[in-house]
């Protein structure tokens, strides 16, 4: 289960980030995983949740969101979405593809209290 090492360096880079802009508490943690990571979220968030119980970390939410893939044909170079391994363009019916961006994961966005706010 690779989702488990991913945990790990979700939450090694919350920790990294809380100590160095000197954050009270994390929130929120917001990561995309792209369309060919192969990453189950719910198996990720599960992961996440149990690597940071009884941590500085426990309580902060982890929001995943996947991302499509895209793809642009080319043959007549239109760009669309991936759907269900089906690389073949809507258009001409070609599957002869670039691919986009199909980074593995991406840390979005970190949600934190600070020191001068309140609980």
């Amino acid at each position: 289960m690779h989702e488990l090492a991913l945990a790990q360096s979700i939450a090694e880079a919350g920790r990294r980030e809380q100590a160095q802009r000197k954050l009270k508490k994390l929130t929120a943690m917001h990561v995309s995983v792209g369309g060919l990571s192969h990453v189950e979220p719910e198996n990720l968030v599960f992961c996440f949740n149990a690597m940071v119980k009884g941590t500085e970390l426990e309580g902060c939410e982890l929001v995943v969101t996947k991302t499509g893939l895209e793809a642009k044909c080319r043959q007549c170079g239109r760009s669309f979405e991936v759907v269900k391994g089906d690389f073949r363009c809507p258009d001409c019916g070609v599957a002869d593809v670039e691919l986009g961006d199909v980074g593995e994961m991406t840390l979005t966005s970190i949600e934190a209290q600070t020191d001068e706010e309140e609980d």
